[in-house]
């Protein structure tokens, strides 16, 4: 409702007759004025003090002629009472120290009638409103109770009713903040709702994840059905208001049979008794949570505004009860029904928005209407956004247009928000309101130029990232046949850009030959067939210096489906060739010292395994009495003999296993071993000398431990490496374990002894070949130093790992974990045997009547003349008969001659190899039957896959235990 006031009635309600007193008095300054009110004395209090008014107890504070702050009878006693000890603060306390500030003032030029001064009374609570003139300089004062006699009655009820719903929405919102208790706060707020309203239901409904729900709180006269704790499914609601109500949608009907109902949502709310009804929604966030609704059962009701305001702000405060949330719907729902009030009370403003609707809605950019003075009157959505000014603001504003019409231009400004624009502006002048005028579209280009100066910087990026990544980007045109380069290309060629003019002609000569006519039928190929390339380059640099680049090429069709020109970038890889030119260099040289070593091993193990063959041979012979009876010194002295040349050979052995397992040649024998057996066997060959330094020896095995995949000779070997190395450093009396036990999928070993020790300094050398921890050990305990690298080497060969702790003066414990093969891997490996396992190491004497019954002949081959009388005394000692040959040739010689039962063929031989000899005689049909072992000092890890693959039978490395000769002959001839 809108009322017009004369300026006379108006006047009436302004107290033009002020306290006003300046911001530094002193308080005892505005006390005095404020007694000399009281005596109504109209005279002059001092310099500072301005005609004070009778009547009102209000004090208006000023500063360089504008209005400051403000303080009234009710500050001036609450400071009294703060200060009721009787200190004196008259002349201590400025006026600024007390006075409210901000003060809300109102502006002379904006009053349009008694509405402006109490709208704003209202909206900021507050007694008092100075109107101030242009220079904020105080001319008045509005209070409420000078306002309300020249309202009519009507809005003064208004204004009464509105009072009791804020205070009806305060008290409600004071105890939703003070209440943690979400039930007691809906049951209150629908109760005082109810009440309020005087209608007869108030419901809180809650939806559950079916958008069904529950009318959680309710407060409803005793004469109308309750509804509480019921369950409601609307099945309209479901399909037609869960999207609005989530959008803030609220439903006002005063009649249910005059709405605009469904006829299924009507029949519910008759179903409920409802005649008239306002349902709002209560968010929760963004989500729906349910629905506060008044409901009228006896009669149809008008929903006032007053009323929909309230339960609007009512469900916002329920919505923050629950998430401490709120939000601005209702303030925009209100908004929006006022802009459509005054859209229908203005009917030329609506033709003329409907006009300008049409213009903008064709038109997506700016739009300014300027008169002919230059003076904007009207202003499209899409200007104010360019400018950051709202439309009515930019009305008004003078721009001066005459001096630039028909002229196109860009300027550069800052919006009213602080942002910096572009835009692009053409002036035409134009007819509006059938007066002449200015059109001026305007073309905001903030984001081109901004796009333009982010692809700059890209640029700029992209030429520096190329720099420090030594990459450099390329462009050829297949039709014209120029090529353009990155700056960081031209670098890579050490060119200077101002000085060639690239053509693909001219670039060739910056490559080396051969490879520009790789990369000339590269890009001939990705031009005819569209297929991109990557290929390492030489160029030739500027300077003459030489480099190389991986280029890769991409081609690029047009609009026609043609290659026009192709793509690429090309990365300096110079230092990386250079690198791995060095490193080719580099493996060679370890190619050749790997060879020389490998060499030279075979070539020692040749001459020392060569005179062992013979000492150990010779040994066992006269041990075994071939060559007669020996006695009890003699065979002390063949002992020694036969021990320390063992021990030589075990040194011989262990550098080659190092050799074979760094080559990475060596190859296991896996097969299903006994882990008690394979324990005490181990145990045995430390036995004698437990004895001998009075060591107790301590072994546990489960007895239910299943067989396991293993390479039982090496397993062997590990075991008594270290079993060894225990006796070894235990001082007599001492006590050697070992100790067997299964951790879930791994086999555990534990050797331990009560030894010397090992310092933590120590440990990590124990490992390493040819090295010894104490040099002073070394003379004490001889050895190579590889024992424990091949303990290490061997179990990680079988996918296991070796650890130790031990502590000096303490004693040592060596631990081994190999992992568990399942049983039914045990036994397919097992199935699947090759035939060319090496041979047990038995030793089965047969008797001498068998040997001599059988009389075999032997053709022995073997230039070396100690291990011919070796080998053969003790093979004719056991019945063989043998025959003899120096070389190859002999040898084949006489097997065609004499048809010998087995031959035994030397490897390394003059004239012809014993290699060269097996491949001849198994040319051979009369031949090619007769078993042949290879003997060889060489060892090395590949000798026996030669021998075998040149026609051996089987294979056996010097020095040759004689008794493991024989067991090898009985097989190969099949000998029980």
């Amino acid at each position: 409702m809108t009322k017009t006031f004369s300026a006379s009635i108006l006047a009436q309600a302004i107290a033009q007759d002020l306290l006003i007193i300046s911001a530094e008095s002193c308080l005892g300054d505005v006390l005095e004025l404020i007694k000399q009110t009281h005596e109504h004395n109209s005279g002059q209090s001092g310099e500072r003090i301005k005609s004070p008014r009778n009547g009102h107890l209000c004090v208006l504070v000023i500063a360089d002629a504008q209005i400051v702050g403000i303080l009234t009878q009710s500050d001036l006693l609450r400071l009294m009472v703060i200060n009721s000890g009787g200190k004196e603060i008259r002349n201590e306390i400025k006026v600024a120290e007390v006075m409210t500030q901000p003060v809300i003032t109102l502006r002379k030029s904006e009053v349009e009638d008694a509405f402006t001064p109490l709208n704003l009374l209202r909206q900021h609570h507050i007694s008092y409103l100075p109107l101030v003139d242009e220079h904020n300089y105080p001319i008045g004062l509005f209070t409420l109770n000078d306002l309300l006699p020249i309202i009519d009655f009507t809005e003064i009820n208004n204004h009464r009713e509105k009072m009791q719903s804020e205070s009806l929405l305060t008290a409600i919102a004071n105890r939703i903040q003070t209440s943690l208790d979400l039930q007691i706060i809906l049951d209150t707020t629908v109760q005082e709702i109810r009440q309020f309203l005087q209608t007869d239901r108030v419901i809180a409904y809650r939806f559950e994840p079916d958008w069904s729900g529950i009318i959680v709180a309710e407060s409803v006269v005793p004469q109308w059905s309750s509804l509480l704790d019921r369950t409601i499914t609307d099945p309209h609601f479901q399909e037609h208001m869960v999207e609005p109500y989530k959008n803030g949608r609220i439903q006002v009907t005063d009649n249910i049979y005059q709405g605009n109902l469904t006829e299924c949502h009507r029949d519910f709310l008759i179903q409920i008794e409802v005649k008239a009804i306002i349902v709002v929604p209560i968010l929760n966030g963004d989500q729906l949570w349910g629905l506060l609704a008044a409901q009228e059962c006896a009669k149809v009701r008008h929903w006032e505004g007053l009323t929909i305001s309230l339960l609007q702000n009512l469900a916002t405060h329920i919505g923050i009860a629950i998430q401490q949330s709120s939000t601005m719907m209702q303030l925009q729902r209100l908004n929006q029904e006022l802009e459509s009030k005054i859209v229908k009370r203005t009917t030329a403003l609506q033709n003329s928005e409907n006009r300008l609707d049409l213009i903008v809605s064709n038109i997506s950019e700016g739009i300014l209407i300027a008169n002919q003075e230059g003076r904007i009157v009207f202003a499209n959505p899409s200007a104010s956004r360019i400018f950051g000014i709202e439309v009515q603001q930019l009305k008004g504003i003078l721009i001066g247009v005459p001096n630039i019409v028909h002229n196109q231009f860009e300027i550069t400004y800052f919006s009213h928000d602080g942002k910096i624009g572009e835009s692009e502006f053409q002036v035409v002048p134009i007819t509006w309101d059938q007066e002449p005028a200015y059109l001026i579209s305007i073309h905001d280009i903030t984001e081109r130029q901004q796009a333009e100066a982010k692809l700059l910087k890209t640029q700029m990026d992209l030429a520096e990232a190329q720099k420090i990544a030594h990459v450099g980007s390329w462009e050829f045109d297949v039709f014209t046949q120029t090529v353009s380069w990155s700056p960081e290309l031209y670098r890579i060629f050490k060119l200077n850009p101002e000085e060639i003019e690239l053509t693909y002609e001219e670039i060739s000569k910056y490559f080396h030959p051969p490879d520009w006519h790789t990369l000339d039928d590269l890009i001939t190929h990705a031009i005819k067939f569209g297929e991109s390339y990557e290929v390492d380059l030489q160029i030739i640099r500027g300077d003459g210096s030489t480099g190389y680049i991986f280029a890769q090429g991409n081609p690029r069709r047009n609009a026609a489906g043609e290659i026009s020109y192709l793509f690429g970038t090309a990365l300096d890889i110079s230092d990386r060739k250079q690198t791995e030119m060095q490193l080719q260099l580099t493996n060679q040289e370890l190619s050749r010292a790997t060879r020389l070593k490998d060499e030279f091993l075979a070539n020692m193990s040749h001459e020392l395994r060569t005179p062992l063959n013979a000492i150990l041979g010779m040994t066992e012979g006269l041990q075994d009495e071939v060559f007669g009876s020996v006695n009890e010194r003699q065979m002390k002295a063949l002992q020694t003999v036969e021990r320390s040349s063992s021990h030589l050979l075990a040194l011989i052995n262990d550098i080659l296993d190092v050799a074979k397992i760094e080559s990475g040649q060596i190859e296991l024998d896996f097969a299903p071993t006994n882990i008690s057996t394979l324990c005490q066997s181990s145990l045995a060959f430390i036995k004698q000398q437990s004895l001998n330094k009075r060591i107790q020896l301590e072994i546990k095995v489960p007895q239910d431990l299943p067989e396991q995949m293993l390479d039982e000779r090496r397993m062997r070997q590990v075991l008594i490496n270290l079993l060894n190395n225990a006796m070894k450093f235990t001082p007599e009396g001492g006590r050697i374990s070992l100790e067997v036990s299964q951790q879930q999928n791994w086999l555990h070993f534990a050797i331990a002894d009560t030894g010397i020790g090992i310092s933590s300094d120590n440990i990590k050398k124990l490992f390493q070949p040819f090295v010894q921890i104490d040099s002073a050990l070394n003379r004490q305990y001889t050895g190579t130093g590889l024992g424990l690298a091949l303990v290490k080497q061997m179990v990680e060969l079988h996918g296991g790992k070796v650890g130790l702790t031990s502590e000096l003066g303490i004693g040592s414990c060596f631990t081994i974990d190999l992992p568990i093969v399942s049983d039914s891997i045990s036994k397919a490996i097992a199935s699947d045997q090759p035939l060319d396992q090496p041979l047990k190491n038995l030793v089965t004497d047969l008797p001498d009547a068998e040997y001599k019954q059988l009389s075999p002949l032997i053709l022995i081959a073997d230039d070396n003349d100690a291990n011919t009388i070796t080998v053969s005394s003790y093979l004719s000692a056991k019945g063989y008969r043998m025959i003899l040959a120096q070389n190859g040739k002999e040898a084949i010689a006489m097997a065609k001659a004499h048809h010998p039962d087995i031959i035994l063929m030397d490897i390394q031989m003059p004239v012809m190899d014993g290699l060269e000899a097996i491949k001849l005689i198994r040319l051979d049909p009369d031949l090619t039957k007769i078993p042949i072992i290879a003997l060889t000092a060489l060892a090395m890890p590949d000798d026996r896959e030669r021998c075998l693959t040149a026609g051996a039978s089987d294979y056996l490395a010097k020095p040759v235990k004689l008794k493991q000769l024989v067991s090898s002959i009985q097989q190969v001839l099949g000998v029980s």
